[in-house]
């Protein structure tokens, strides 16, 4: 909570004010504090001999803890009129720049606007924001720019209660077949014409589309229970940091270190490129190939490849630019990557003979289940597994000798 000091003349007083609150509501308790009247008159408030816009938060004011404030009396003779450049945000329309002076009435800007767009206007229910401040109809239509503290250039936003209530339009789900896809990996050199010599032969691309019976409204029927937090949760969460601080790793020489380090090292790196669709494709390359590289072998598997676009990181969101760079040496990629596809253009999509060809994520799911419940993971050789009974209490191990006392 900050503090301000309203000063009138030789008279103050001191009033709190929230840091995301802004000064439109403390003119009005400092007008009634002083008894000063309205009529035919305009007040602001100054600070360091500048007029504050009582629209714009007080955080935003840059003004100090216990900073003076100066009630002033708006003087219209003999000053210039202030011209504002607006931007008009309208929900579910557009957004357009309004130039003009401060006195302009409210009502007669957005009229104009609409005009100028060609716009249906209804006046019902109408509301304009500006920062976290709402302005009703009957404020709109009574008020200047200038009247509502509306003194520098900013961003608006007029909205109407019929286009809130308005559904969101869900994106457009790919039809499902009527027989299950088979997953196939294709060979790039058995689609396209002979492609660049660090592609190799082992690269291999498939394709992914969506459950088609999965949505985000079977969440709402599961229940409360489902969604509880167990002490399973709470040693995994804590694993995981364990994991991603390194706390859990002894303690390691630099030989080991570098020994460990170049076990781990990278053969093969599988990307997966996810487009606007939420259709998929994966796409082996070598260690030493080129960001070029992929973004080549993703504009093979375009059904227009004249499109462009540009891929990202999943998370954090960061756009990969397209050149020399190598994938896990510069770019630190890992065994599995996510890569995101966004353009410009709408019509972005996969060749259609991948999207016959491809599978469905339950699909594969359903078999890695499978998979995990037919291998057996055997017990390692020379240990015997009574060895691992831990001790009864109060028993000692017959390596530890205690001398008598």
């Amino acid at each position: 909570m900050s503090v301000v000091q309203i000063a009138y003349k030789f008279a103050s007083f001191r009033e709190k004010v929230e840091p995301g609150k802004n000064l439109n509501d403390v003119l009005p308790r400092s007008l009634k504090h002083f008894k000063l009247s309205t009529e035919n008159k305009s007040w602001a408030l100054y600070h360091a001999e500048k007029q504050l816009p009582l629209t714009v938060p007080l955080r935003l004011l840059n003004l100090a803890a216990g900073a003076t404030l100066e009630l002033k009396e708006l003087k219209q003779t003999g000053t210039p009129e202030q011209i504002l450049k607006l931007k008009f945000t309208v929900l579910g329309r557009g957004a357009e720049v309004w130039t003009g002076p401060s006195s302009t009435k409210i009502i007669d800007a957005i009229q104009v606007i609409f005009e100028r767009k060609s716009w249906p206007l209804t006046l019902n229910d109408m509301r304009l924001q500006c920062f976290s401040k709402v302005y009703n109809l009957e404020q709109i239509n009574q008020s200047t720019f200038a009247e509502l503290g509306i003194l520098e250039n900013v961003a608006l936003r007029l909205s109407f209660a019929s286009k809130l209530e308005e559904p969101r339009k869900q994106p457009r789900m790919p039809e499902p077949r009527s027989t299950p896809p088979v997953r196939e990996k294709v060979k790039a050199e058995d689609y396209v014409e002979k492609p660049v010599e660090a592609q190799g032969d082992d690269q291999s691309i498939a394709a992914y589309i969506p459950d088609s019976d999965v949505s985000l409204a079977s969440y709402k029927d599961q229940e409360e229970q489902d969604f509880e937090v167990t002490v399973n949760h709470f040693k995994r969460y804590q694993k995981m940091l364990s994991k991603s601080t390194g706390s859990d790793q002894p303690l390691l020489t630099k030989r080991l270190r570098e020994k460990e380090s170049a076990s781990k090292k990278i053969d093969n790196c599988n990307v997966r490129v996810r487009f606007p669709d939420r259709t998929c494709v994966d796409i082996n390359f070598k260690p030493d190939d080129t960001i070029r590289l992929v973004y080549e072998a993703v504009t093979r598997c375009l059904d227009d490849r004249t499109i462009p676009f540009a891929l990202f990181h999943s998370h954090p969101h960061k756009e990969i630019q397209n050149g020399d760079l190598k994938l896990v040496e510069n770019l630190k990629f890992g065994s599995k990557t996510l890569l995101v596809l966004e353009s410009a253009h709408n019509g972005v999509k996969l060749r259609s003979d991948l999207i016959e060809k491809a599978k469905t994520f339950a699909s594969l799911r359903d078999l890695d289940d499978s998979m995990k419940q037919t291998i057996e993971s055997p017990a390692p050789k020379g240990i015997d597994k009574k060895a691992g009974n831990s001790l009864r209490s109060g028993q000692t191990p017959k390596w530890l000798k205690l001398g008598k006392k």
